[in-house]
């Protein structure tokens, strides 16, 4: 019998990350913690947990041998278990199932959609209210880390709180650590100046190149507490080669994207529009579908839908490229999810999608995907 508050037994090397899956996933679960392989088969035969969440690098990486060793432990055999990790390696991800894994994750994961579909294969309707909105706070670092822009998250008073991969890769900050002043990172005496930037020119001392004129774009993240933390927008002052003005006529488009994170959907909107495409943003099915529609109207239809795979409460990518279809059957679809075992992701063409992006994904990514949904596009 099901206990009240099902129990999840959280499992990685990481106490930093199981302490923020827990909070994240909030007051769905009960928990209880792993850091090594035998900690691990220890707390599955004492507590019998209703599901499993485990880090695939566990014990160097033993995570998919793990999944064969508690399918044969007692009570094992129907017991979930969800892997996660930053690698989408084909051979991990096939060793993964064949030995035994109810699902594989790939970082980012938004933990409101992962609670629920832990909650339905363990036979519980819904996770609380309390679980939802702790899992939003808890995820939004990972999934600015996933953004393809390069940016910085900040506090209020002005502190580093992380960077993104973009970021790492195109500057490689030198001397950079969390807790770095913004005035010192871009040698600008005024902090407000900064935060409150709508395209401040600064300088940023670079491991590639030490001085890079940059300029920065700042955002507000979410409502309420999260307001407190802001996103700049990085990038080098100097024109890009593949700017508007470079982009050759017949590659620009009009083009959607549904995504319910607004500093992710931004950030597309920025990549794409600097490609010379226009972009409209919408961050739920209904709100993708009333763009659309309206588009039409004004005989200035979309030629391509950007749509995420899974957007909470709402429909998904899938079913809102349907629903498209059906007023403008021209239209190319992108699919994108950071859940890329999913068999939308595996397959697009077979659910409606002429290419697909994993998130997290970069510019020259996003640029391939485009031009994959335009290579069948009729001009």
């Amino acid at each position: 019998m099901l206990r009240s508050i099902p129990r999840l037994l959280v499992a990685s090397p990481d106490r930093f990350l199981r302490e923020g899956l827990c909070m994240g996933l909030g007051g769905a679960f009960e928990y209880s913690h792993a850091s090594t392989a035998q900690e691990l088969v220890n707390e599955f035969r004492t507590t019998r947990p209703d599901a499993v969440l485990m880090a695939a690098d566990i014990d160097c990486g033993k995570g998919p041998e793990l999944c064969e060793q508690l399918r044969l432990s007692a009570g094992g055999a129907f017991t979930p278990i969800y892997l996660f990790g930053d690698d989408d390696d084909d051979e991990l991800i096939r060793r993964s199932f064949d030995k035994g894994a109810s699902d594989y994750l790939v970082s980012p994961v938004h933990l409101g959609v992962l609670a629920r579909r832990m909650m339905r294969d363990i036979g519980v309707s819904e996770p609380s209210g309390a679980g939802q909105s702790c899992a939003t706070a808890a995820w939004e670092s990972a999934l600015f880390r996933a953004m393809p822009v390069s940016a910085i998250l900040c506090d209020e008073a002005g502190q580093v709180l992380a960077s993104n991969i973009a970021f790492a890769e195109r500057f490689g900050c030198a001397g950079w650590k969390q807790g770095t002043s913004l005035s010192e990172l871009f040698k600008v005496a005024d902090l407000g100046s900064i935060l409150r930037s709508k395209g401040l020119r600064a300088e940023l001392n670079c491991l590639s190149s030490g001085p890079v004129a940059v300029s920065i774009s700042a955002e507000r993240l979410g409502d309420g507490e999260s307001a407190a933390k802001t996103v700049l927008f990085i990038s080098d002052c100097e024109p890009d080669s593949s700017s508007a003005a470079n982009v050759e006529p017949f590659k620009r488009q009009r083009v959607i994207v549904l995504e319910d994170y607004e500093v992710v959907s931004r950030s597309l909107r920025r990549l794409l529009e600097r490609d010379g495409h226009r972009v409209d943003v919408a961050l739920s099915a209904d709100e993708a579908l009333r763009v659309f529609s309206d588009a039409i109207r004004r005989e200035d239809p979309f030629t391509i839908a950007v749509l995420d795979l899974s957007v909470p409460g709402s429909a998904g990518g899938a079913e809102v490229l349907a629903s498209m279809r059906a007023l403008a059957p021209q239209v190319k679809g992108i699919v994108m999810s950071g859940a890329w075992s999913d068999p939308a992701m595996q397959k697009p063409a077979e659910h409606g999608f002429d290419a697909v992006l994993r998130k997290p994904f970069n510019r020259d990514e996003l640029r391939k995907a485009v031009a994959e949904a335009l290579s069948s596009l009729q001009m």
